[in-house]
C-alpha cells in the first residue's frame, strides 16, 4: 500500500508536536506536584482564613452581578420609555402630566421629581399612577405595536418595583 509522501511528512510533524506538548504538560504537572509537596499542611486558622476569603470573594461577585443586572434593567426601562414616548408622538397621543414637576407626562419620575412631590423617591406610587393612566388611556386597536410597547413599559416598571 503506497502512502502519500506529503501525508507521512504531515503525520510525522503532528506526532512531534503531540510529543512536545505532552512533555510540557508532564513537566508542568510535576512542578505543581513538587510545589504542593513542599508546602506545609494548612493549619486550622489558615484554612478558616482561606475559607473566609473565599466567602468574601463570592459575596463580592454576587453583589457585582446584582449591580450589573440592575444597571441593565434600568437601561432596558429607559429604552422602553423612549420607545413608548416616540410611538405616542407618532400617533399624536398625549397623556396628562402625572404631577406638577414637569409640563408633560414624561417629566414625572421618582428620581427626578421635587422633594415635596408625591412621587419623590416613591416608586410604588409612581407605578400605580403610571399603570392607572396607561390602563385608562384610549389606544385604538390599530396601534397594536404601541399597545404592546406600553404594556412592556408598564411590566418593566412592575418588575423594577419588585426588585426595590
Amino acid at each position: 500500500m503506497d502512502e502519500n509522501p506529503e501525508f507521512s511528512v504531515v503525520h510525522a510533524s503532528l506526532n512531534r508536536i503531540k510529543k512536545k506538548k505532552e512533555q510540557q504538560r508532564y513537566a508542568e504537572e510535576q512542578k505543581i506536584v513538587k510545589m504542593n509537596f513542599n508546602e506545609e499542611p494548612c493549619s486550622g486558622e489558615k484554612m478558616s482564613g482561606m475559607l473566609a476569603q473565599l466567602q468574601l470573594e463570592e459575596l463580592k461577585e454576587t453583589r457585582e452581578k446584582q449591580q450589573q443586572r440592575e444597571k441593565e434593567h434600568i437601561r432596558y426601562v429607559e429604552a422602553l420609555r423612549a420607545q413608548v414616548q416616540e410611538k405616542m408622538q407618532l400617533y399624536n397621543i398625549t397623556l396628562p402630566p402625572l404631577c406638577c414637576c414637569g409640563p408633560n407626562f414624561w417629566d414625572a419620575h421618582p428620581d427626578t421629581c421635587a422633594n415635596n412631590c408625591i412621587f419623590y423617591k416613591n416608586h410604588r406610587a409612581y407605578h400605580r399612577a403610571l399603570h392607572s393612566v396607561i390602563s385608562s388611556s384610549d389606544i385604538s386597536e390599530g396601534n397594536s405595536t404601541l399597545r404592546s410597547a406600553i404594556h412592556n413599559f408598564a411590566s418593566a416598571h412592575r418588575r423594577a418595583l419588585k426588585n426595590l
